[in-house]
């Protein structure tokens, strides 16, 4: 493939800023855990904070994180908020990384 072709493949500075972001938010071990949870079932604060083993503090902050870069939506349910993944995708990303550290690695 010519380097022009390759050059026109490649994504735009903003894309991937976005995508770096992204994975920098998922990576976080805290936040991990919460939309591990959240494959499993919509939940609230509460929830979570049982789940999770985290205070509601850390569990409400980390929510706040995850909504501002469109990973978890909420609704509400009378006073209650209840969380959920915003799109399939998240799960999708979730999937191929454990494929990928599942794997059986061979030597070159």
């Amino acid at each position: 493939m010519s380097v022009d072709k390759i050059k026109n493949k490649i994504i735009t500075l903003d894309e991937q800023e976005k995508i770096t972001l992204l994975f920098r938010t998922m990576g976080d071990s805290t936040r991990f855990t919460i939309i591990v949870a959240l494959f499993e079932s919509e939940l609230s604060v509460t929830e979570l904070t049982k789940v999770t083993g985290m205070n509601q503090s850390a569990v409400s902050h980390q929510l706040r994180v995850l909504k501002e870069q469109d990973i978890v939506r909420f609704k509400r349910q009378g006073k209650k908020r209840i969380y959920y993944l915003a799109d399939h995708h998240i799960k999708t990303l979730y999937e191929f990384a454990l494929m990928h550290v599942r794997e059986e690695k061979h030597e070159s």
